[in-house]
């Protein structure tokens, strides 16, 4: 992450579907290195600086598109599955993939199983 670049930025950078805005990364704090200041570069903020923690600049800019559509397919592998949450075979399946999410818990499959991906899944179960 560079000064100038553009990325895209969320309020709620781990919910799927929150929307994305596109920021110009104006400055990175010079003490607090995971805050930067952004600009917004389209809507009613345009133009419009603030510092804000790094971990809601979620991708550049250039990308956010793959990542929309991994959630998507994410999404609709959730909800064709959703009648097997919590039963026996989902049991199996999360402790055949490793467990990493606490039983209850939504991972985000790029996060739990980074090695194949959200769209290496949405294959798998389409």
């Amino acid at each position: 992450m560079n000064i100038g670049e553009i990325w895209a930025y969320r309020e709620r950078p781990r919910t799927p579907g929150a929307p994305a805005r596109r920021v110009e990364i104006v400055k990175i704090h010079p003490s607090r290195k995971k805050v930067a200041r952004i600009r917004y570069l389209d809507g009613e903020d345009e133009d419009f600086a603030e510092w804000v923690p790094m971990v809601r600049l979620v991708a550049p800019w250039s990308e956010i598109e793959i990542i929309l559509d991994d959630e998507r397919r994410f999404q609709a592998v959730r909800a064709a599955s959703e009648h097997a949450f919590e039963t026996l075979e989902h049991s199996a399946a999360h402790y055949a993939a490793g467990g990493r999410a606490r039983p209850g818990q939504v991972c985000p499959a790029a996060q739990c199983w980074p090695e194949i991906g959200v769209a290496g899944l949405a294959r798998r179960a389409g």
